[in-house]
């Protein structure tokens, strides 16, 4: 979710120059987990509502100890890439949408789910 998010410009966090700053750095886990980390984003294991969330402690943000460049490792990029292509009307696999992974499916699943919560509600998740 780190990635769609940065990837819409919904993060505190924007690469691009200010990363060469080693405070920055330091506070946006650049280079290593930051520590407090550096920012939080809407929980998606209990949407954000925290009551009795493990994940969250109740607080509906996770904690993001590093810097969203890093938490777009290849597998991440590939899967957003795919679901680009699905927006689009392609499939990344032959055949029809009953014909396709149900590890695609569920990328789709969760990434519509948090990109409508982060544009239709205009959603600046810092």
């Amino acid at each position: 979710m780190v990635a769609l998010a940065a990837s819409l410009g919904r993060l505190p966090v924007k690469c691009g120059g200010a990363c060469k700053d080693p405070k920055v750095r330091e506070r946006w886990g650049c280079d290593h987990d930051a520590e407090p980390a550096g920012y939080t984003v809407h929980c998606w294991y209990c949407d954000g509502r925290g009551v009795g969330c493990e994940h969250c402690e109740g607080a509906g943000r996770l904690p993001v100890p590093r810097c969203p460049t890093r938490c777009r490792t290849p597998d991440v990029l590939l899967a957003l890439e795919a679901w680009r292509w699905r927006q689009d009307g392609f499939l990344p696999g032959a055949g029809t949408w009953l014909d396709q992974t149900d590890q695609f499916l569920d990328v789709c699943r969760i990434l519509d789910v948090e990109h409508a919560r982060l544009t239709e509600e205009g959603v600046d998740d810092g």
